[in-house]
């Protein structure tokens, strides 16, 4: 076996090690570990009552923003694509928690899908970074809470992959794709202004007036049902 291939392989089974490390830590205090949070209770319980009655709302947070009957404060996407996997699979902590660890997963692969599309590492180094990414405490709790996290890390990564494809090869069918993702994003979680701010910065840096339009145009659009939506009772904001 040649020297590289068996530093590779020393590493791949280090990094395993690690994995398996943390994941003997993880097992220490596993069962002190809420099954179901309060965040998981009240996310599940605006998306059954979205999937079974057709309102977006929680009787669970009355006390704020009038979220008994709308979710303003909470944008939509998430709950509901969560009410479409309670409507396809049946009500369930399994089915909340299968969901965010489906997008948890779906955003790893996107992330390694970035890593060697931008040449910042090889398929062998994505493949041993992905194994220690999923032993994080962070990625741990993410993809088994019923949040909109997992969602908006799939969100900004596929919103990166569509801003270098578009900086790369100047095709305005990803400058279209973008837009729709950050308004998605924008859609799911405020936490997606942040990349906005980087599109827009990236289209001035290139005082692209045109792309500057279009972007705005596809977004408002995107946008707009939303921004009706919440037109019907401001007052959930203040």
């Amino acid at each position: 076996m040649r020297t590289g291939h068996r530093i590779q392989w020393l590493v791949l089974l280090g990094i395993v090690a690690t994995s398996l490390a943390i994941a003997g830590l993880y097992s220490f205090h596993f069962m002190d570990i809420p099954f179901v949070r309060v965040d998981d209770a009240w996310g599940m319980e605006a998306s059954y009552r979205l999937a079974s009655t057709g309102v977006l709302g929680s009787p669970m947070l009355e006390n704020g923003g009038n979220q008994t009957h709308y979710f303003h404060i909470h944008p939509p996407v998430y709950y509901l694509g969560l009410s479409l996997m309670f409507k396809w699979c049946g009500f369930g902590i399994l089915q909340g928690k299968l969901f965010s660890l489906i997008l948890a997963l779906l955003a790893l692969l996107v992330t390694c899908w970035i890593l060697i599309e931008t040449k910042l590492s090889t398929p062998f180094q994505t493949f041993l970074l992905s194994i220690l990414i999923t032993t994080t405490p962070l990625f741990f709790v993410i993809s088994k809470t019923i949040r909109p996290e997992s969602l908006m890390l799939l969100w900004w990564g596929l919103s990166y992959v569509l801003l270098h494809r578009w900086l790369m090869r100047k095709q305005t069918r990803y400058l279209i794709a973008g837009s729709l993702v950050n308004a998605l994003m924008m859609m799911t979680h405020f936490y997606g202004i942040p990349m906005v701010l980087l599109w827009m910065i990236e289209l001035l840096r290139r005082r692209d007036w045109k792309g500057i339009a279009l972007f705005g145009i596809i977004f408002t659009l995107a946008m707009a049902p939303y921004l009706a939506w919440i037109s019907t009772d401001w007052s959930a904001f203040y």
